[in-house]
């Protein structure tokens, strides 16, 4: 079985300093490099700011996520950043992730109008579906297919859509009926917050829970 040497901040110093004696089994150039991109993440992890839900006496705090039952309905939420693909999403949309089970004996609805969004100025921001996510980030995409004159020769741009789109349906929440003792969990989307709110309050069915940026 092949070994794997673990490469560390000492040991690609150390490298440097062999390579002045031409024993250098990963040249400076490339210590130099790793190590510069290495220490801009830590300085972009150290500037990054998150939303921190805040507990009160009808909010818990489990593992980032608020967490609040509401008549028979556990409700969780985080406010989670999309990652995946299509990465454009984050530049539109704020994004939280939710959690929803149905503790009840008969089957609830959730809408997007139960879900509601506040900045700091209380301003509001109601939910967008996926479907209406889906239009706004590949309407482009969609002129693109009707027009192109031979879109047999874009096969691997279609399928790096198709990724996107499938990522994008399989994550989302979806809005509906949640069978008794079933969940459902995905993200959920808004019109994208101003970079200067530092608070935001999430309203689920008359209950608010609170977010503070730091």
């Amino acid at each position: 079985m092949r070994k794997i040497k673990l490469i560390t901040i000492s040991s690609l110093l150390r490298y440097s300093l062999d390579d002045r004696k031409g024993r250098n089994p990963f040249p400076v150039k490339k210590a130099s490099l790793f190590l510069l991109l290495m220490f801009s993440l830590i300085l972009i992890n150290s500037c990054t700011t998150r939303y921190h839900p805040q507990a009160t006496e009808r909010v818990s705090i489990v593992d980032n996520y608020a967490v609040i039952e509401i008549e028979d309905i556990a409700f969780a939420i985080s406010a989670r950043t999309w990652t995946r693909d299509p990465q454009k999403l984050a530049d539109i949309f704020t994004t939280y992730h939710v959690i929803v089970k149905n503790q009840s004996l008969q089957t609830v609805t959730i809408s997007p109008s139960d879900i509601i969004l506040l900045d700091q100025e209380t301003n509001q921001y109601d939910a967008i579906t996926v479907s209406e996510v889906s239009e706004i980030l590949f309407y482009n995409d969609f002129l693109m297919d009707k027009f192109r004159p031979f879109p047999d020769r874009t096969e691997t741009f279609t399928g790096d859509r198709l990724a996107s789109r499938a990522n994008l349906m399989q994550e989302a929440f979806h809005y509906g009926d949640i069978l008794q003792g079933a969940r459902k969990s995905g993200f959920i989307f808004f019109a994208r917050l101003p970079a200067r709110n530092q608070q935001s309050t999430v309203i689920f069915k008359g209950e608010e829970i609170v977010f503070i940026r730091r």
